[in-house]
């Protein structure tokens, strides 16, 4: 992406289309049929790509440094902005800041994200800022922090089609944080409600995904259903890491669920 974005061929936009076309070497398109173009346009995901492109071009570089490097540097800088987010958003409740903190940690493959150039750091920086915005929406409710927080369920979808759950999860957030509120009420069964900007934040997600991704630019309808719902569905590609090769048991869930 980098290289395409530099290179000055060609408009702007076609530099950024053409930063986003599958790599060669992936895996899974060797399950995929020729003809399946838009399941082979939307495979990798493009936060993640951001954030790698980020770290070669603005990552200091040297004869030594490899573009792996400088997005391994970027990985660690976003968990680093992460842990930093949490801290300032509870850091009147300096406790609550050391849990999350520590539950971020503790988190499996946290460590290993942070020096690795993949998925991990670009999706604890976005869960980060999710749950930060999520909290800032039920405790004021203003349009602009739900729109925030809409935002933010897009860059979800940017790392993982199954980022819309997020939605689903603010709801559950919303009804529960109105029950606290009229707990005392007891003439009869009172359902919580729940306002129009937040019946809308899949909309604003999916607006979202489809500008930060412009691999979505073209067919847009049938590549963004092929990342919504074939990603979701399909197995992982048998792939080699470091010369050893791994193979996905056919017994075992999706690859987006494990």
């Amino acid at each position: 992406m980098s290289e395409q974005l530099a290179s000055g061929e060609g408009s702007f936009k076609a530099r950024l289309k053409a930063g986003f076309e599958t790599t060669e070497t992936q895996p899974r398109l060797t399950q995929l049929a020729p003809d399946r173009g838009p399941q082979r346009a939307a495979i990798e995901a493009p936060v993640p790509r951001w954030l790698g492109a980020i770290g070669i071009a603005l990552a200091p570089a040297s004869d030594t440094t490899t573009n792996l490097g400088r997005t391994g540097t970027a990985a660690a800088l976003a968990i680093t902005l992460a842990l930093v987010l949490l801290a300032w958003h509870w850091r009147q409740r300096p406790l609550l800041a050391g849990v999350a903190i520590a539950i971020v940690l503790a988190t499996p493959g946290v460590i290993d994200a942070a020096a690795s150039a993949g998925h991990g750091a670009s999706a604890i920086l976005v869960m980060a800022l999710t749950f930060v915005l999520l909290e800032r929406a039920l405790q004021t409710g203003s349009l602009l922090a739900i729109g925030g927080l809409g935002i933010a369920m897009g860059l979800t979808l940017g790392v993982h089609p199954m980022g819309l759950v997020m939605w689903v999860v603010a709801l559950v957030a919303w009804a529960i944080r109105q029950r606290a509120t009229t707990i005392g009420d007891t003439t009869g069964l009172r359902l919580p409600t729940v306002p129009l900007a937040m019946l809308l934040l899949p909309i604003v997600a999916l607006v979202v995904l489809i500008a930060i991704w412009p691999a979505l630019w073209n067919e847009t309808g049938k590549r963004l259903g092929a990342w919504l719902l074939d990603y979701g569905s399909a197995q992982s590609a048998p792939h080699q890491v470091l010369g050893m090769g791994f193979e996905q048991a056919s017994g075992r869930a999706a690859q987006a669920f494990t």
